[in-house]
């Protein structure tokens, strides 16, 4: 399951980048890659961090994990910011912004934020040392425990915001990564993944999409493996730089949404949108990589 990391965490940001765009507007098919690709990042993060914890004291821990978001999470929360203020739009109050870059509106009013992700794995990344004694302790059982509680909270109880039950419902994926991890499981039986599939089926119809794709993604990914390991063409050096640097990518198509939500149209030909979309995600992608490769230099 864990195996052809870096080609997974492409094809998950590929997902993501084209779930955003059909939030503009722009319909080039949904089906929910933009959540399988969220889904697959929480699973995956959530082994890397546990192999992280492994090998790292506390400090060192927290060190590497701020060097490497912090940077990222300030640029993306001034540009917008900027971008805001260069256009007259939005509310762009000292308070607000403070909220933001603290990620404290997460919490307050996360409708504030230009992004829910990086909140919720800020959040994940600060007690994953806690959950990490935890996981020792109960093991596969409080994953399972977890799982059930969250299940329960989002078919009856739900948060009535959509950022809220998006961190919720992946919380147990990032538990069950950290697991494996540490039980050195490379892989879950298909008799876990199939059934836990078959249950997704019964999530989509009753609307819970958060759900369904959380519990679909662990076959999903299972078949992604046996395809990627058959078409050795997706182990090449752009899918690799992608899967490396996905972190990147998504600020940068997180600050490029904000400018296509200023300056697209209802007229505007839609392979426009795509082609100024996906440049912009380009372009900016590339610049985040310099200027947070020179930071990590300096560091």
């Amino acid at each position: 399951m864990f195996r052809n990391r870096t080609t997974l965490m492409c094809l998950s940001i590929l997902g993501v980048i084209c779930y955003h765009l059909c939030l503009r507007g722009i319909h080039i098919g949904r089906l929910n890659v933009g959540y399988a690709g969220t889904d697959v990042f929480m699973l995956l993060s959530g082994y890397g961090i546990a192999k992280s914890l492994a090998h790292n004291s506390i400090k060192q821990f927290y060190i590497h994990r701020l060097r490497r978001i912090l940077p990222l999470w300030i640029i993306m929360i001034s540009s917008v910011c900027i971008i805001n203020l260069i256009l007259g739009v939005g509310n762009l109050g000292l308070d607000i912004f403070l909220l933001n870059i603290t990620s404290l509106s997460f919490y307050y009013n996360p409708d504030l934020l230009p992004e829910w992700y990086l909140s919720t794995l800020l959040l994940f990344y600060a007690v994953s040392p806690l959950l990490k004694m935890l996981l020792e302790k109960g093991s596969w059982g409080l994953v399972i425990l977890i799982s059930l509680v969250v299940v329960l909270e989002e078919e009856f109880l739900g948060t009535g915001r959509w950022q809220y039950d998006n961190a919720v419902a992946r919380f147990p994926l990032y538990l069950l990564g950290m697991q494996c991890a540490l039980s050195n499981k490379e892989d879950l039986p298909y008799k876990v993944t199939i059934p836990l599939f078959l249950l997704s089926v019964a999530f989509f119809f009753q609307g819970h999409h958060y759900l369904f794709s959380a519990c679909a993604v662990l076959l999903a990914i299972q078949i992604a493996n046996i395809l990627i390991d058959k078409w050795g063409v997706l182990k090449n050096k752009l899918f690799n730089w992608i899967g490396t640097h996905t972190l990147d990518i998504y600020v940068g198509n997180t600050i490029a949404a904000v400018i296509a939500e200023l300056i697209f149209s209802p007229e505007m030909n839609v392979f426009d949108k795509i082609s100024i979309d996906i440049m912009m995600t380009i372009g900016l992608s590339l610049l985040l990589w310099k200027l947070n490769s020179q930071l990590q230099d300096l560091w």
